[in-house]
């Protein structure tokens, strides 16, 4: 079943990562992205420290810019390190190309809004030739054009995920600071309807992040998706940043009531696993062509390599990497400390 054919505003399980990599395979099967596919899921179950697999999720940041300052966010906090910018075209290209025969999607988003990066479309297209499934998420805040539309539309985009999170201004600005929802819903209604003259499969989601001030919108929420036409519904519970996991008073001030124990949500959902499966499945790429374990992690100790001097299949070996993976084995700790060592799903379930 491919992603597009989702039932309407399904309630889609959080972490459902592997299951939707099935789904992708069914759309963009070949012989070697299924053999590839196999090897790191066994390579992931073993725990293995070197992997010969090859990464069948990408994650590439077009811009560690966002127009909006988001509280729980390194970007919006301004924290991240590097140079603020957009990666190129050509960048692109350099770092997909050659992990296209074994990959199946590409995330065209990390930390940034990637609709600010102007050569966003032709890095859309660029996946589309490749034969590879496109994600975007966005804040859709942003004053588009029709030809932003229409080049939106037509870019061969197969998902687009809004960060939509309260139903009034005043809700929705509580967390997306400097954020205007009506001209986010404005967007979405502009780009369905260009969705529809062009006939595209696009798939479009809402994404709710669940928290302390809007909550209690849910459920209209969810209802207003219906009635604006979106493909999917997403309700997802609220994280801290990277480093500030045990922070009580941003839990305080940002955990809903339904969701106060977030550890045991995950958990639940199945995200806390034997191990960290970003190792072995991901491939993360910041805007400066750095490699990262994971979308999660910020600052330098998320960079374990320089893909301007590493090609990714190595990176993904050096002692950075076997150090991360070793840390869900029995046995002592790796002499080369690492960010994941720092990282809350580490301390929750390896230790």
């Amino acid at each position: 079943m491919g992603i597009a054919s989702l039932s309407r505003l399904v309630a889609a399980p959080v972490y459902a990562r592997f299951p939707l990599a099935i789904a992708t395979l069914s759309r963009r099967f070949t012989w070697r992205r299924f053999i590839n596919l196999l090897i790191v899921e066994s390579e992931y179950r073993l725990r293995r420290t070197r992997v010969a697999g090859k990464p069948y999720v990408l994650f590439v940041d077009p811009a560690n810019i966002c127009n909006l300052r988001c509280p729980l966010c390194s970007t919006g906090l301004q924290t991240r390190t590097g140079r603020p910018g957009f990666m190129t075209l050509d960048q692109f290209k350099a770092v997909t190309t050659p992990a296209a025969p074994t990959a199946l999607k590409v995330n065209l988003y990390t930390w940034g809004e990637s609709l600010l990066n102007p050569q966003i479309f032709g890095m859309i297209d660029h996946c589309r030739s490749l034969n590879l499934t496109s994600h975007l998420s966005s804040n859709l805040s942003l004053a588009l054009t029709d030809d932003q539309i229409d080049a939106l539309v037509r870019s061969g985009l197969d998902y687009l995920c809004v960060s939509i999170d309260g139903t009034d201004q005043h809700s929705y600005e509580t967390y997306r600071k400097k954020g205007e929802l009506a001209l986010v819903l404005d967007n979405v209604r502009r780009i369905m309807a260009r969705r529809s003259a062009l006939k595209r499969r696009l798939t479009i989601e809402w994404q709710f992040i669940i928290m302390r001030h809007n909550e209690h919108q849910l459920e209209q929420a969810r209802s207003m998706a219906a009635e604006l036409g979106f493909d999917v519904f997403r309700a997802i519970p609220v994280g801290l940043p990277y480093g500030m996991e045990e922070d009580p008073d941003l839990a305080r001030q940002w955990f809903p009531e339904a969701h106060r124990d977030r550890n045991s949500t995950m958990r639940q959902s199945g995200l806390y696993q034997r191990t960290c499966y970003a190792l072995y499945r991901y491939g993360v790429v910041t805007s400066d062509l750095k490699l990262s374990p994971c979308s999660y992690m910020s600052g330098p100790n998320a960079l374990y390599d320089d893909l301007t001097k590493t090609p990714m299949v190595e990176a993904r070996n050096n002692e950075k990497f076997r150090a991360a993976r070793s840390l869900f084995r029995k046995g002592p700790r790796p002499a080369i400390k690492t960010g994941c060592e720092t990282c809350h799903m580490f301390k929750t379930v390896a230790q």
